[in-house]
């Protein structure tokens, strides 16, 4: 394990978050080494440095992240649905403990973030965050610029409302219009919904990127284990 800030490791150690692990340092109650810290900044090095709560030693736990890349026809939780496939049948055995960031319908396919890091996954499912999500959608019609335009502003769907980010047209197919949507939200359902909003029918959907972290080459039902430098860019957002 690297080394870290002190309230990163306590934080990784079980505190409940990182402004709880700041008091608690503060407070003048961790020691590091046998010696009093107060300073939340401090480096430490988990693989030899002993730190302390009181008489309480303190060990990170050892965190996994990985991305999937979720085929359409598969639900995005652990519950079974008329005996559809989730995305539990991905991973292998020995990962089930680890969670999803967000979920994507079943009809939509793409990008999910997947750790057992409890403060990652409230960080980056926190709304508040606004971390951007970039889809690829293959729709009916085309948008025209005046709706394209609502859909930066806002527009509203059974009484809530969905603003995105950005939208532009990349190009027509045998099959429709496709676009790539960017939006900050992450509400449920929110393409669909907006689309619905304007009359157009979606016929393909994808989540290709989620903040930093960019789905590239990988295939449908495949994963891979995030880079160090995916993980540090996730830890700097917000």
């Amino acid at each position: 394990m690297e080394k870290m800030r002190l309230n990163r490791f306590l934080s990784l150690a079980g505190i409940d978050s990182r402004r709880k692990a700041d008091e608690i340092i503060a407070q003048g109650r961790v020691y590091v080494n046998g010696s009093i810290v107060k300073e939340a900044g401090t480096i430490i090095d988990p693989n030899t440095d002993v730190v302390k709560i009181g008489n309480k030693r303190m060990t990170a736990k050892k965190f996994e992240y990985l991305i999937i890349n979720k085929p359409r026809g598969i639900i995005s939780s652990r519950k079974l649905d008329s005996g559809r496939g989730t995305i539990y049948d991905i991973i292998p055995k020995n990962m089930k403990h680890l969670k999803p960031v967000g979920r994507l319908d079943i009809n939509t396919e793409g990008l999910i973030i997947m750790t057992n890091d409890g403060t990652l996954i409230n960080r980056l499912s926190h709304p508040k965050g606004r971390i951007e999500r970039v889809y690829s959608m293959l729709i009916n019609k085309r948008l025209s610029y005046n709706e394209i335009q609502r859909l930066k502003r806002g527009i509203r769907y059974e009484n809530i409302s969905y603003r995105f980010s950005d939208v532009f047209f990349t190009r027509i197919t045998p099959h429709g219009f496709l676009y790539i949507a960017k939006l900050k939200e992450g509400k449920n359902r929110e393409i669909r919904n907006a689309m619905k909003a304007l009359g157009k029918r979606i016929i393909w959907l994808k989540r290709i990127s989620f903040g930093p972290i960019k789905l590239g080459e990988l295939k449908p039902g495949q994963f891979r284990f995030l880079t160090k430098q995916e993980l540090d860019l996730l830890n700097k957002l917000n």
